[in-house]
């Protein structure tokens, strides 16, 4: 049965390249025309570009439930990003709309990132960028049209989902987000005030205290590598970037 869980996966992939058209690197948005069925793969971003007039802005990203896709948004005047008009997101969650001016006419350049916190959600979505005069209906709309393009979506993939899901959930053993959280993550011996009440002053089966907890390879907020000495213990497996002060939420490891 293992040895057929890759060849099924493969077939599934290839089925995915045929039906889904992909995110180029760049795209164009037409104001008030929402692109729709986008795609953002985790831990990647996408790029569109708008060329607007002078006024309020409003970029809406709108994604059904089902995927718990999470993203932040950055508006720009320059395609390489470092004039920022606007951006939002500066720690993880899900920001799916920012409000910009505009003092004259003028190309703008729209990043969306994944933001969770091990960087392992992906899903589709729909964006557009909207003027004052049409964002009311834009956010309406929105979600009636996020639940029925998952609608439209699951029925014809409905037999290649399921297949898919369960022989990847047997082949692998932990599920993915599990796997991609280990992956963006480490383990060190934390201070016993880092460690939750009803575990601290436990020992394993050698006598040695249950101190192990899981924390991010990078800091949710500024990026930066994490190690035992750049955190701070400040509670509960709760810790503070040494680089940009963020909080850094921990798990506990019974290990």
């Amino acid at each position: 049965m293992l040895r057929r869980v890759p060849v099924l996966l493969f077939t599934c992939a290839l089925l995915a390249l045929v039906f889904v058209s992909p995110v180029t690197a760049q795209s164009n948005l037409e104001p008030n025309v929402p692109r729709t069925m986008e795609h953002l793969w985790g831990s990647e971003h996408v790029t569109y570009d708008a060329s607007l007039t002078a006024g309020h802005w409003t970029v809406i990203v709108t994604s059904d439930a089902f995927w718990g896709l999470q993203l932040r948004i950055e508006v720009a005047s320059d395609s390489s990003f470092t004039d920022i008009i606007a951006e939002n997101g500066l720690s993880t969650g899900n920001f799916p709309s920012i409000e910009f001016d505009l003092s004259s006419d003028t190309i703008v350049y729209i990043r969306l990132e994944e933001n969770s916190v091990y960087g392992d959600t992906s899903g589709f979505f729909d964006i557009g960028i909207y003027d004052e005069g049409h964002v009311l209906g834009a956010r309406f709309g929105s979600f009636l049209s996020a639940n029925w393009m998952i609608l439209l979506f699951t029925v014809p993939f409905i037999f290649i989902i399921i297949p898919c899901a369960f022989a990847a959930r047997r082949g692998r053993g932990p599920g993915a987000q599990q796997y991609y959280r280990r992956r963006r993550s480490f383990t060190i011996d934390a201070p016993s005030h880092a460690i939750p009440d009803e575990h601290r002053g436990r020992t394993r089966a050698d006598g040695s205290n249950l101190t192990t907890v899981r924390v991010p390879k990078k800091c949710p907020n500024c990026s930066a590598a994490l190690a035992q000495s750049t955190l701070d213990w400040t509670g509960p497996l709760e810790a503070r970037c040494n680089y940009c002060g963020a909080t850094v939420q921990a798990t506990f490891e019974r290990v």
